[in-house]
């Protein structure tokens, strides 16, 4: 049960959403004008206080349209903070919503791109999973919430990394359990992508740590493998041991924006009927059947109107 009913004379208390070690949250509404979309999180463990002040301050100094700002918050007694409620998280929403390869490249594109906002000032999330990503009403839109973890300094508050815990482990990067030299950054954001994304595209399957086998192409649910392929050279540029490996998180928005377009270019030509077997272009160019590197040609073992288009070597391997 809440300490009280009513916080900053505004909000009142309609019922518990959901506790974590940190802080909990509950809907609330707005007296000012009776609204009730909003979401408050109050800090319940006094000795996280320093952490909690710290998420306040990060969402506070982030501006970004997959991030839900604060509209109010105190970080005296009692510390709490107010967002709209958006939506269900990633997770209860998957349950009920089968995920196209589209729609789920469509969602984790916002992702990305929020992830990318807080790094360009200088904020790592630090538990990327699905529980901590909101999917609105409609299914459109994708938004990054819950900074409780994340590394921030803004002058006054300095995170400090050797006693504090690094999100979930089945989308955590290596460098995030202790006792591992590297210093968690922004690629530890990056990897917590891949593995979400691999989670999106495959019905809620996990990769065991970095660990891309075939087993793991063949999980993914697409039924052309060439979109696979396109899929797993997201994970392959993400899910990698040595974080100087990986993608920056705005190379990694390049490059979803890229596949977005390829597995819309083979979507088309299925639609009329066509079978794409291999593509060795860019997500720029465009199908020449006169090329040397092409061939179309009917295929007996698909209905007379369907054709297949092998357009120059594959595209990676998949081990």
């Amino acid at each position: 049960m809440p300490k009280r009913t009513t916080y900053g004379e505004r909000w009142k208390i309609l019922g518990s959403l959901a506790e974590g070690g940190q802080a909990h949250t509950f809907k609330v509404r707005n007296l000012a004008d009776d609204s009730t979309n909003w979401v408050l999180k109050r800090l319940k463990n006094d000795r996280r206080a320093f952490r909690f002040e710290r998420e306040i301050r990060a969402l506070d100094a982030l501006d970004s349209p997959h991030i839900p700002k604060t509209v109010d918050y105190s970080i005296d007694e009692p510390s709490y903070y107010v967002t709209e409620n958006l939506g269900d998280d990633l997770k209860r929403y998957a349950l009920s919503n089968s995920l196209s390869i589209t729609h789920a490249l469509h969602l984790f594109e916002q992702v990305v791109s929020a992830a990318r906002d807080a790094h360009e000032i200088s904020i790592v999330h630090r538990d990327i999973k699905p529980n901590n990503v909101v999917i609105a009403p409609d299914g459109t839109t994708a938004y990054l919430i819950d900074f409780g973890i994340c590394q921030y300094s803004d002058g006054e508050l300095t995170m400090l990394t050797t006693d504090e815990p690094f999100g979930n482990a089945a989308f955590a990067a290596p460098e995030c359990f202790l006792g591992r030299e590297e210093e968690p950054g922004p690629p530890s954001d990056v990897y917590s992508l891949g593995k979400l994304l691999y989670w999106m595209v495959s019905g809620g399957r996990y990769i065991n740590r970095e660990r891309l086998s075939s087993a793991v192409f063949e999980r993914i649910a697409a039924n052309n493998d060439l979109i696979r392929f396109y899929l797993m050279r997201l994970i392959r540029g993400t899910v990698v041991e040595d974080p100087a490996g990986r993608w920056t998180a705005s190379r990694l928005l390049e490059e979803v924006h890229a596949t977005q377009r390829l597995v819309c270019r083979v979507t088309q030509h299925e639609s009329r009927g066509e079978i794409v077997l291999t593509d060795g272009f860019g997500d720029e160019d465009s199908f020449n059947p006169s090329s040397t590197n092409s061939a179309r040609s009917k295929d007996p073992n698909y209905p007379p109107n369907f054709q297949v288009i092998s357009m120059g070597g594959p595209l990676l391997d998949t081990d």
